[in-house]
């Protein structure tokens, strides 16, 4: 889970890791910018954040793309999107056999 609103209406930067096999949490490195509402995926242990709102002002949508390594447990830019976006519609990438 990365980025979101807190209880007091902030837009946070938070990165929290799920490991299935413990059945556990994990606080990873914070986002380089507060995210809200971004889209995510995950390729190789890489997870793609890609888009979200920045400020919390309406339609101020960010189109930056960042990489979270799970074994460095770090950040990095990606090549930007062409368009900015937020709160689009998640899913999960399968591969085809």
């Amino acid at each position: 889970m990365v980025g979101g609103v807190n209880a007091g209406g902030t837009i946070i930067a938070d990165t929290q890791i799920y490991n299935p096999a413990t059945n556990t949490w994990r606080t990873g490195v914070s986002l380089p910018t507060p995210l809200e509402g971004a889209c995510g995926a995950a390729v190789n242990n890489v997870l793609y954040v890609m888009g979200g709102a920045v400020d919390g002002v309406l339609y101020n949508y960010s189109s930056a793309v960042r990489a979270f390594d799970l074994y460095t447990n770090t950040w990095s830019v990606k090549a930007a999107m062409p368009t900015a976006f937020c709160r689009q519609l998640r899913q999960r990438y399968s591969p085809l056999s």
